[in-house]
């Protein structure tokens, strides 16, 4: 940080020219791919909802004939170009790696190809500051959806520094954007070794093994009852921490806030617990404690006999089950609660849940610290790049 101050006050004493974008790159716009032209491989259409938070999505890539490079001319796109989403979330970019290569630029989103006048990854770093996505946002019109117009983009104005004090500022936030990322991978690898052993214990053949005989197969809805979750809605989303109930979804935001709702109270406990589970997504959780739901999407899960169908081995099938709702439309009934699980007698059932459990506590222990150094780094990433590029304005003409 002192180092960029020194380069500042001896290559820019005067402050830092802002200039528009169109003045330090090309500014291109997408093409209008026809969604019956996508094919099963070629080059990717990078489209909307493809441009997150400063990353690429993999989820649902489309993609369009190699040969069709010819008639997209510009929308080619190219290795250390940045784009831009101008629809909907407006403002979000992401940078071009080859990993995504070969790539085509679908309509409503802007990719900036960097001229030589400044670093691709200093302008990816000043496009990704809080800074533009606000300007974006006050920016965008429409009502149903933000729509960001191509020309505001071209006259947006950023910081330009000589390429020495660029090239300093992307080292810095380059490397704690990296920690970042060692620290997600780190924490990824720890869940996979759990899931790979999971699934692994949780084999038919494992569980053949241990029982020491064949072990039969049975649909989910022959060994969980189900239970719609009418009364246990919460009756407002006034939520307040300093309530004592929790408001629940299965879904990745777990607990949704804290409710004063004295009625329709879920009495899960250690000795009563309970499967939440999405009816659209599958997603679900185990609950051992009091709580309410914020929707009927919710459905709660219990063994219908203990002496037969452990329901915390029942849960673990269910985390292992690679089963992906292809429709918005309710699962359990018609399709999930039809799908078959190997099922071992109980003792078997209690000795995997015994060693799934003592690893879960194992994996646990070694990842709790993970998310919260993760967000540490985020905000210390975020901090410094959005300190180090709100660099002092000098005035120039066009």
């Amino acid at each position: 940080m002192s180092r960029i101050i020194d380069m500042l006050d001896e290559l820019c004493p005067n402050g830092v020219p802002h200039l528009a974008l169109r003045d330090v790159t090309e500014v291109i716009g997408g093409y209008t791919f026809k969604s019956t032209g996508y094919s099963d491989s070629g080059a990717r259409v990078i489209r909307i909802s493809d441009v997150q938070d400063g990353f690429m999505s993999d989820k649902d890539v489309k993609y369009y004939p190699l040969e069709f490079a010819d008639k997209v001319g510009k929308a080619v796109l190219r290795e250390n170009d940045v784009v831009v989403s101008l629809t909907g979330f407006v403002g979000r970019v992401a940078y071009v790696g080859q990993s995504i290569l070969p790539a085509y630029l679908n309509q409503r989103v802007a990719c900036l190809r960097a001229s030589s006048r400044i670093l691709p990854r200093f302008l990816f770093h000043v496009l990704h500051g809080k800074q533009f996505l606000s300007d974006a946002e006050a920016a965008g019109s429409g009502s149903a959806q933000k729509n960001l117009s191509m020309k505001w983009v071209a006259a947006y104005e950023i910081p330009v520094p000589p390429l020495d004090i660029q090239r300093e500022i992307v080292r810095v936030v380059d490397s704690f954007a990296e920690l970042e990322a060692e620290l997600e991978a780190e924490l990824e690898a720890r869940k996979a070794q759990y899931a790979h052993y999971r699934d692994e214990l949780l084999s038919r053949e494992s569980l053949e093994a241990m029982a020491g005989e064949e072990v039969e197969l049975k649909k989910l809805g022959e060994m969980l009852d189900y239970e719609q979750p009418g009364k246990y809605i919460v009756s407002s989303t006034d939520y307040n921490d300093s309530y004592p109930t929790p408001v629940l979804t299965a879904g990745q935001s777990f607990i949704l806030g804290y409710t004063d709702d004295s009625e329709g109270i879920y009495d899960a406990s250690k000795d009563n617990p309970v499967v939440l589970i999405d009816d659209f997504t599958t997603a679900n959780r185990w609950i051992d404690f009091p709580f309410k739901v914020k929707s009927s999407a919710a459905k709660l899960l219990t063994s219908r006999d203990e002496t037969q169908f452990s329901l915390r081995y029942l849960f673990y099938l269910l985390q292992m089950n690679r089963y992906e709702p292809m429709a918005h439309s309710r699962q359990w009934i018609g399709t999930f609660s039809q799908i078959e699980v190997p099922v071992p007698p109980l003792p078997v059932q209690q000795q995997v849940v015994d060693i799934l459990d003592r690893f879960d506590a194992l994996t646990t222990s070694l990842t709790d610290g993970l998310p919260a150094e993760i967000e540490a780094r985020r905000q210390q990433y975020e901090y410094y790049r959005d300190g180090l590029l709100d660099l002092p304005r000098k005035e120039v003409a066009a």
